[in-house]
């Protein structure tokens, strides 16, 4: 559908993206190997609380200011560290703004996204939810 024309809105696209986005923020929150006391802690804030059963490592920034830059620095093959920071981004850009202009966004970089969203979610669940043995 995201190739149909270039008319028209991305909303239906975005909107996928971002409930995506809260299902690996909802992930994060309601764990039950280290369970978050306060439900209104920010992404970030979470992201360095977990990151080290995440496998996430170095500078942990969710901060996004041009959706279309995050969306062109895109690659296959994302390693997962950048998957999961990608998707703190996406989700504080789409979730904090309801103006989503993007350039960049056709159905390889929609479909990278949703890949690195998916791929955020499965590990949170693999590391936070799976007891480890």
């Amino acid at each position: 559908m995201i190739d149909l024309g270039d008319a028209g809105s991305n909303e239906p696209f975005l909107t996928h993206l971002l409930r995506g986005c809260l299902l690996f923020e909802s992930l994060l929150k309601e764990n039950p190997s280290d369970p978050v006391t306060s439900k209104t802690s920010d992404l970030e804030a979470l992201l360095r609380r977990l990151g080290k059963h995440l496998g996430v490592k170095g500078t942990i920034s969710t901060s996004c200011a041009d959706f279309d830059v995050l969306v062109r620095s895109l690659k296959d093959k994302e390693p997962l560290h950048s998957a999961i920071l990608g998707t703190a981004r996406t989700r504080n850009m789409l979730s904090h703004s309801v103006v989503w202009e993007t350039e960049s966004l056709n159905r390889r970089t929609y479909d990278l996204l949703a890949n690195n969203i998916a791929a955020s979610c499965l590990h949170a669940i693999a590391c936070l939810y799976v007891p480890q043995k």
